[in-house]
């Protein structure tokens, strides 16, 4: 930090309708979000969100899960690529452009189901991006992947091709199987080395249990909307499932050697929903191993389901769905981000209540309100008093604590040792008994409001980077989101 901060003055509040959008286009711009350094490569490759409408909170939970962990992973020195990208949701899509095509007049099984399907891609896409972006999303946007582009759909062929040369593709009566007993078989052998962890661990028993009863994977569908089979004279297409469960590697330009998979693969991690364990994470580790042979990944995370504050699955039918954007709009991406970190311990259901909102708001109140006050404070140099070498202390013991939080998982207990030290430590106990020293000029506690309000920031970005970076820019000094941690 410099001295060019004295004197300078910040709003009251912090603005989040108005500052997140260019907060976050300066990280675009300046190329924040894409690997670089040379640390040890860090990919996590997004669950691709269906095609099919608006982001709901289970995508707002994995966003910020993921977005928490990949920004701790760039600030402690890694290769960091966080690679977004779309799934085409066969059956989910096909439904919807039916409709909308016999709603606007035209033939679902006509000639203008192309055309008509790719400009509703484009605008649900683009839409979908827009979403993930006000969460603070920081994914390499130039690296987006869909399972229906050109060279994606080179890998689905390719794939395709490698399971009928090895005899696991058979056909019985408009549908296709691929023989599943033996990559099962060779998965089971994976669990039994050690060579894959599941969180919570109760995910292990369910895969091994699915494993030893694995039934041939019926991978065609008769619909319009997906891969062609491509055998000559096929009409059905490929099951969703078949093309997403290349995701960790056909992303990265498999089946081509590229200086992407060689750099990032296999996979850091993958962290979803614990409800499609079978569906994509069992079959991408099987066709990792068919296909690359070796696992895309070692660590699975999975995250449990969003509900309404009354505890019930939000549906449609209920009427109880909660939209991201308007509490982001209401409580800021900050403020939604710590809420749903601090209710995700690893495996359990999250309830979304207003007081857990606002309690994710008043954290980032609480911040910017130090912030203001310790502005005109700010002064280089040590202390050698007894109150801030306790704070700085206590300020390093949460760092750590954060630090292995974050590389454990338990996201919640990360938030949890933010919150304490923030409103304990920092604000009820230090800022109280050292009010007087501060207005006094007192130097010694304005070098430790400096040192302690830069650690701060820096350990509290990964967890609420918009307000932090916002405070980071008004202080001085680098961005928080390519300072090292």
């Amino acid at each position: 930090m410099t001295n060019d901060h004295v004197g300078r003055r910040l709003d009251k509040r912090f603005d989040h309708a108005t500052r997140e959008h260019g907060i976050y286009e300066k990280w675009e711009a300046d190329g924040a979000f894409k690997p670089s350094g040379t640390g040890t490569p860090f990919f996590i490759p997004m669950p691709p969100p269906n095609i099919t409408g608006r982001l709901h909170m289970g995508h707002a939970l994995f966003s910020t899960i993921q977005d928490t962990t990949i920004r701790y992973a760039r600030m402690r020195g890694h290769q960091a690529l966080w690679l977004p990208g779309f799934d085409h949701a066969g059956l989910a899509t096909q439904a919807k452009l039916d409709a909308e095509m016999i709603a606007a007049g035209l033939d679902p099984e006509g000639p203008s189901f192309e055309p008509f399907a790719e400009a509703y891609r484009r605008r649900l896409g683009g839409e979908i991006e827009t979403q993930l972006r006000r969460t603070g999303a920081s994914c390499d946007w130039s690296r987006r992947r869909f399972t229906m582009d050109e060279g994606y759909t080179r890998a689905v062929e390719a794939a395709f091709d490698i399971c009928r040369s090895r005899d696991m593709l058979y056909r019985d009566g408009e549908d296709w199987y691929l023989r599943m007993d033996g990559l099962a078989a060779r998965l089971l052998s994976e669990l039994d080395a050690g060579n894959l962890e599941i969180q919570p661990a109760r995910g292990e028993a369910i895969l091994r249990e699915f494993l030893r009863n694995i039934e041939p994977w019926c991978i065609s569908r008769q619909i319009r909307w997906g891969h062609r089979i491509p055998i000559e004279g096929e009409t059905a297409v490929l099951d969703t499932w078949f093309s997403s469960a290349l995701w960790p590697f056909a992303t990265l330009g498999w089946p081509a050697d590229t200086p992407d998979m060689r750099r990032f693969y296999p996979a850091t991690l993958i962290e979803t929903g614990d409800d499609i364990l079978f569906f994509w994470c069992a079959r991408m580790l099987m066709m990792g191993l068919l296909l690359t042979d070796t696992l895309p990944f070692t660590r699975i995370l999975m995250h449990g389901i969003v509900r309404d504050a009354e505890g019930r699955k939000m549906s449609k039918s209920l009427g109880n769905g909660i939209d991201p954007l308007g509490i982001i709009d209401k409580y800021g991406s900050d403020g939604m981000r710590i809420a749903l970190l601090e209710g995700c311990a690893p495996g359990t259901d999250l309830r979304i209540r207003d007081e857990r909102l606002q309690a994710g708001r008043g954290f980032t109140t609480k911040l910017w309100n130090i912030g203001r006050f310790a502005l005109s404070h700010l002064e280089e140099g040590n202390s050698d008093h007894e109150d801030d070498r306790e704070l700085i202390r206590r300020a390093s013991a949460t760092r750590r604590s954060i630090g292995e939080a974050i590389e454990a998982f338990d996201l919640h207990l990360a938030a949890a040792a933010a919150r304490r030290f923030l409103f304990d430590d920092l604000s009820s106990w230090w800022i109280e008994v050292s009010k007087d020293r501060l207005r006094a000029g007192d130097a010694s506690a304005k070098a430790c409001i400096t040192q302690v309000l830069d650690r701060t920031l820096r350990m509290f970005h990964p967890i609420t980077p918009f307000v932090t970076e916002e405070l980071r820019s008004a202080i001085g000094g680098p961005p928080l989101i390519t300072s090292s941690w």
